[in-house]
């Protein structure tokens, strides 16, 4: 009887009385609290569970934290979801989030004021680039990769390393003829500005959401996605006043992702580090 009760109490150790949940943040004025505040009280009121919100100084914080067992869900793009995952592979998808008519995956494009550069096959070697950290869809290994498809190679040219999504909007509007890369959804979030889109065919799975499967238990999981899968905002109003202002990412609905989804990323990204060198 003993050793059972043991069991028992190791078993309910294992998992946190709180889901906790962390993201990484996307511009210079986003919040994990605010950014998230609205999706996770719409959780916490549909499945009883509690909820906390695990703050990070940025991606190698976060990691380190997933690894010391002090996350239990994270809300991350593929890239960032793909190198986590090499390391800990008790890292598993759970929901990922539709874009604009339910598109499963977006691209990674280049963005610039100036409306004379029509694809990446013919840039001025005069071009500058505005790229963002390694981890990022966007960042500086995924265009190494991409411009090496058109037969560049990107250290040729001039490139400055960004940390967020809005230094890059900020960039290529300030130099008109320079270039910058970002996730076709995000790049959606501010056509207000009429940029000049340059598309790519490089595509990445949606926004997900990660959890540690050392730290969160089956049933959790289970009426998380439960409670998200039953919401349609592309098509019930009622659903789409609830989500409306959620984070920009999650807001079109969601779905159950496949681990197939991500082989070309393994693929590509052990095609970038070993190819690092040459940079």
């Amino acid at each position: 009887m003993r050793l059972i009760l043991l069991t028992l109490l190791s078993a309910l150790c294992l998992y946190s009385q709180e889901i906790r949940f962390s993201t990484m943040l996307l511009d210079r004025t986003s919040n994990i609290e605010l950014e998230y505040k609205n999706m996770i009280s719409y959780l916490e009121d549909k499945t009883s569970k509690k909820f906390k919100f695990v703050f990070n100084k940025g991606y190698d914080d976060l990691v380190k934290k997933f690894g010391e067992q002090k996350i239990d869900i994270l809300a991350l793009n593929a890239i960032e979801y793909v190198k986590l995952k090499r390391n800990f592979p008790y890292a598993n998808p759970i929901l990922s989030f539709y874009g604009k008519n339910k598109s499963k995956f977006y691209t990674c494009d280049a963005i610039t004021r100036n409306e004379n550069i029509k694809d990446l096959s013919k840039i001025s070697k005069d071009t500058v680039f505005w790229i963002l950290e390694s981890y990022s869809t966007c960042g500086y290994d995924v265009v190494q990769y991409i411009f090496a498809q058109h037969g560049y190679n990107l250290k040729k040219f001039e490139t400055h390393n960004v940390g967020i999504d809005d230094d890059v909007i900020l960039e290529v509007l300030l130099h008109p003829n320079n270039l910058g890369f970002e996730k076709s959804n995000t790049i959606e979030k501010y056509d207000f500005f009429d940029l000049n889109i340059i598309k790519t065919d490089f595509k990445v799975p949606a926004f997900s959401l990660i959890v540690n499967t050392h730290t969160i238990d089956e049933e959790s999981i289970e009426k998380i996605q439960e409670v998200l899968l039953n919401l349609n905002p592309q098509t019930n109003k009622d659903d789409f006043q609830i989500v409306r202002n959620w984070n920009f990412q999650t807001q079109y609905g969601s779905f159950i992702p496949s681990e197939k989804d991500y082989i070309h990323l393994y693929s590509i990204l052990h095609e970038i580090e070993t190819n690092k060198d040459k940079r």
